[in-house]
């Protein structure tokens, strides 16, 4: 928000009331002069109405609305906020006599019109290691934005474009992979997650108008930051998150992430109230027979002994049933070569990043006893846990034999082991966790091992 707000008085001659009233337009029960007659306002900006009425009228409360709130607000004084580019109209009433001020909310003049990167995520470098797009380099350079050096994380540098006078974003970087392999685009904001009108309004101009508060999940203990998100209005495996990170060396306070997720051909809509997951609670046991038994006793998959090594077991979901579970195959990982035990399962009725992020899919994790801790990760991972402790991952992910929706499962007394080897690969407060398999076919023999 600009410095150098403008209020304008709540006062007005009593001779502009009295002539209002004395004209032949005047023709309400009550009559209401308010001034200004119109705003313009830049985005940020705030300006006070000031009313006035006949005597008849005196002693009366005035009230304020506006017609849209997401463009101007106004509150019960008559101060009118400008939050993002476009028109609403305010109206004060008194008794049942009504007057409206036509309200439009422009750019904000000092900052420039768009300071986000593009969203680029295939980058072409020369022989330096710099990035040689020409597309980038224009509009890096028409912001002012010079290349230099960016801390990623504490240990970790990137090469990026920085501007620390810009008002709004001061730092991007282009070209970066999660621990998964999927592309992101970075930036940094001087905003806040709770207090951030130029952000929004920047986001909006590049298509994403419908901004949520998330959870973040920062690590695979559980710990979260509140945080924001959206998917593209119109490009279903475009997101961005943000949360509160400072990095003094740019001067931001908050970090963004612009990710592309691929889409997966699901064999059926997603059913909520279906409860279809593996026991946990067994697989703690890592007894063979209390896993076959309880798949037996369930009856949604069959086990499959080709696809099976030593104690690692896999299943199948029967023909008959694949209408009436959400998941394709569930393999119980024992004995795994990537870290901890885990289990691992395909999603059949999940497609979009829309659709990850869902209530029909909250509502299923939470039938299935997973409820605590809901968050979603920098790497588009849906993390959340179980009264237990557990943790469930649910992701979409791309892979050169085809893309698929996986569903992983670690138990509470292997997270610790999985968190400590997590944080030596990734710096866990910038990147998502990892999941623990790299390839989600079942039939992959890393994963069967």
């Amino acid at each position: 928000m600009r410095n150098n707000l403008r209020f304008v008085p709540l006062l007005i001659l009593l001779s502009f009331a009295l002539g209002a009233c004395d004209s032949d337009s005047c023709n309400e029960p009550i009559c209401i002069a308010v001034a200004p007659a119109e705003l313009t306002l830049e985005v940020g900006e705030m300006q006070t109405l000031s009313v006035s009425v006949g005597k008849s009228a005196q002693g009366l409360e005035v009230s304020f609305t506006s017609s849209a709130s997401d463009v101007a607000t106004v509150d019960a004084k008559g101060c009118v906020t400008a939050v993002k580019v476009g028109s609403a109209t305010i109206t004060a009433q008194v008794g049942s006599s009504t007057t409206s001020v036509p309200v439009t909310v422009i750019p904000n003049k000092n900052d420039a019109p768009q300071q986000l990167p593009l969203i680029k995520f295939d980058v072409t470098y020369d022989e330096s290691g710099n990035i040689s797009d020409e597309d980038i380099l224009n509009h890096e350079k028409s912001l002012g934005r010079e290349s230099r050096p960016i801390f990623y994380s504490e240990t970790i540098v990137y090469k990026g474009f920085v501007n620390t006078d810009l008002s709004t974003i001061t730092g991007v970087i282009y070209g970066l992979e999660l621990g998964d392999g999927s592309k992101i685009v970075v930036a940094y904001g001087t905003e806040s997650v709770s207090d951030c009108p130029k952000t929004r309004e920047m986001l909006r101009q590049l298509g994403f108008s419908h901004i949520e508060e998330r959870a973040v999940g920062l690590d695979v203990l559980g710990k979260t930051t509140p945080g924001l998100y959206a998917i593209h209005d119109s490009d279903p495996a475009l997101s961005v998150l943000m949360y509160d990170q400072s990095n003094k060396d740019i001067k931001s306070n908050m970090y963004i992430q612009f990710s592309r997720i691929a889409t997966v051909e699901a064999l059926h809509p997603l059913i909520p109230n279906v409860a279809d997951f593996p026991s946990l609670e067994i697989f703690a046991q890592h007894d063979v027979d209390a896993i076959k038994t309880f798949e037996e006793r369930i009856g949604f998959r069959d086990f499959s002994e080709d696809e099976s090594y030593e104690t690692n077991l896999c299943f199948n979901t029967k023909s008959d049933k694949e209408d009436k579970s959400n998941l394709a195959w569930v393999i119980y990982v024992n004995e795994s070569e990537a870290g901890p035990a885990f289990i691992n399962s395909e999603v059949t009725g999940i497609s979009t990043l829309r659709e990850l992020t869902s209530d029909d899919v909250r509502n299923y994790l939470s039938k299935n006893g997973f409820d605590r801790n809901y968050s979603i990760t920098t790497g588009n991972y849906i993390q959340v846990y179980n009264a237990q402790g557990d943790l469930c991952h649910l992701f979409i992910q791309e892979y050169e034999d085809g893309n698929a929706c996986m569903m992983q499962f670690i138990c509470k007394s292997d997270l610790e082991e999985e968190d400590q080897q997590a944080r030596q690969l990734l710096p866990t407060q910038l990147v998502s966790q990892k999941p623990l398999a790299k390839k989600p076919m079942k039939r992959s023999v890393l994963r069967a091992k």
